[in-house]
């Protein structure tokens, strides 16, 4: 699965269970606030663990994880209608916002933004706009097919 906009998280990992898409903002996110002696390096070191334990295993191994959770249904805004998981990756204040989309009977988990929060609770507007970009991701790979 190739889609504008998003690289393969971890891409010379050989063993895994589900594909993982990094947004080039979460990785650009990721360069910057997990630089060397920045106040995240460590979080989001984590993050990005949670996302390679989430490739090689599987959802069903990461979900338990106090580090990686569902944060509900949202409108996906998809022409065919419906609503889009979103799930979290999270360490401390820095989270991953994303969710699964399946084509052909392949799942693969699309990360569409990152933040550093300064509160416990989800924006339920960045969550929102997480599911619409989740599908039209699940919309222009259909197209493709």
């Amino acid at each position: 699965m190739k889609i504008e906009g998003y690289d393969e998280h971890e891409p010379n990992e050989r063993v895994w269970e589900v594909q993982v898409y990094l947004s080039r903002a979460v990785r650009d996110y990721f360069g910057e606030e997990g630089q060397k002696g920045r106040r995240n390096e460590k979080d989001v070191r984590n993050a990005k663990n949670t996302l390679k334990f989430l490739k090689r295993h599987g959802l069903d191994r990461v979900r338990g994880s106090a580090q990686f959770k569902r944060e509900g249904k949202f409108p996906s805004g998809r022409k065919r209608g419906g609503d889009q998981v979103v799930y979290e990756a999270k360490s401390d204040q820095v989270r991953v916002y994303g969710g699964p989309v399946t084509v052909r009977g392949v799942t693969a988990y699309f990360f569409v933004e990152a933040v550093t929060k300064k509160n416990t609770k989800a924006d339920q507007k960045q969550l929102q706009r997480v599911a619409k970009a989740l599908g039209a991701i699940n919309d222009e790979l259909e197209r493709r097919k």
